[in-house]
């Protein structure tokens, strides 16, 4: 049976800003099918408190061009203005065939976040007096087998995520920043310095390039509200009090080197990701969760729940009890959102050049992603002497070619004279 559900609506007025953990599905399943029981477990699955993403990503990086306190916080009111009007403006039907349908809301988000070298330059310098209120993990993102550039070199001020569920929308988005046309009608900005531009797509059977599904198994509020607890950062934390309610982001732009990876067997593409191809479940003899999604590895040395360099083992190897720190493997998860890219052929070759646009998002960044990719994934001695990096990283399926660090402040949407860092030119 299928059934149309409503899609879920960005949430513009709550604490956290839109685009992260937003639209989601209802922990709860719709009153339609609650006297079916396999639709129901099937909405367990794919829905319940889980984000449902928009059709399209765009992903801008971007400095800042202002060198004072003032005038940063007057560029970051005025960012506001504009990201408020695009995420709540309506679908213009000016133009549109008598008989053409669109869709009320083209469910627009505009997540932005701010690099560390807003608060600290690489050499050091307090550039606009808000060193002190730098989040506890922020930094420039550092250097890991299979980087392809140089995290140091490509490090921005600011990111802004652009998601909505179609490409011209993003496009429209993304040309006015780049061209300064976001701010006062008339008027050139020339604020911010537009450095790169990446767009992605979603596809409804959430698989990508590798023809695997991608987040099969990822973060729900369907089990006690994990997805909140995992991403934002509470007044517990140890970070500045402005940072409350925020989030870190570690944004990458992951290359697949597709002819190679299509020259391996279906039965050896299953070893390296640890799951099989047309249902997705994992290679360990025992499993767990909605559907046997999840895998169960009671012992992280036996191969025999799957190769121990298989991708998913080696980025949660999801070990009984707790490490030295007192920290089970399982609170080391993030939030993945994931789109893929294609952007033709590279410049003078005959090579595709496609991947995963990637955005992991944190409560706390050295916990949740630096360690498992330093300490599991990169690791080529865990969980064992010898055992290897992450085979995907490690054959040359993979490599990063952009990325960094950010982290995203909590709502301006709830107020209409909030803005984005308000809390930071308060002190």
């Amino acid at each position: 049976m299928i059934i149309n559900f409503p899609l879920p609506q960005p949430i513009v007025n709550g604490p956290f800003q839109t685009g992260i953990t937003d639209p989601q599905w209802p922990v709860s399943p719709p009153e339609i099918i609650l006297d079916d029981e396999a639709a129901k477990e099937q909405y367990a699955f794919e829905r319940a408190g889980r984000i449902d993403p928009q059709n399209f990503l765009t992903v801008v990086t971007a400095n800042v061009n202002v060198d004072t306190k003032e005038s940063l916080c007057s560029l970051f009111k005025s960012l506001s203005s504009f990201v408020k009007a695009q995420i709540t403006r309506l679908p213009d039907d000016n133009h549109i065939p008598v008989l053409k349908e669109i869709p009320k809301t083209w469910r627009v988000t505009i997540t932005v976040g701010l690099g560390s070298l807003l608060f600290i330059t690489a050499d050091g310098d307090d550039r606009f007096g808000i060193r002190h209120l730098k989040p506890r993990w922020l930094r420039t993102m550092p250097k890991v087998t299979g980087d392809t550039f140089d995290p140091s070199k490509t490090a921005t001020d600011l990111i802004f995520l652009i998601s909505s569920d179609h490409p011209y929308v993003n496009i429209s988005i993304a040309r006015a920043l780049s061209q300064g046309n976001w701010g006062q009608q008339g008027i050139k900005e020339k604020r911010i310095i537009v450095k790169t531009i990446d767009q992605g797509f979603s596809r409804p059977d959430r698989r990508e390039f590798l023809r695997f599904d991608d987040g099969i198994d990822n973060l729900s509020n369907s089990k006690d509200d994990e997805l909140d607890k995992f991403v934002y950062v509470t007044q517990s934390d140890g970070e500045p009090a402005w940072a409350t309610n925020g989030a870190y982001l570690a944004w990458r732009k992951i290359r697949e080197n597709l002819p190679f990876w299509e020259a391996f067997a279906n039965h050896e593409q299953e070893k390296m990701i640890g799951r099989k191809k047309d249902s997705g479940v994992p290679l360990s003899r025992e499993v767990s969760g909605p559907s046997g999604m999840a895998p169960v590895y009671p012992n992280p040395k036996d191969k025999a729940d799957g190769p121990l360099t298989a991708h998913i083992r080696k980025v949660q190897p999801r070990r009984p009890g707790t490490d030295l720190f007192g920290v089970a493997d399982l609170e080391r998860r993030f939030l993945r959102r994931g789109y893929p890219y294609f952007d033709g052929l590279e410049t003078g070759t005959d090579k595709i050049a496609c991947g995963l646009l990637f955005l992991a998002f944190t409560r706390n960044l050295r916990k949740q992603f630096e360690w498992p990719v330093e300490s599991w994934q990169t690791n080529p001695d865990f969980p064992e002497p010898g055992t290897g990096i992450d085979i995907m990283y490690g054959s040359g399926v993979l490599s990063n070619v952009s990325g960094g660090y950010y982290f995203c402040p909590p709502s301006f949407m709830n107020d209409k004279d909030a803005f984005l860092g308000m809390a930071l030119f308060k002190h």
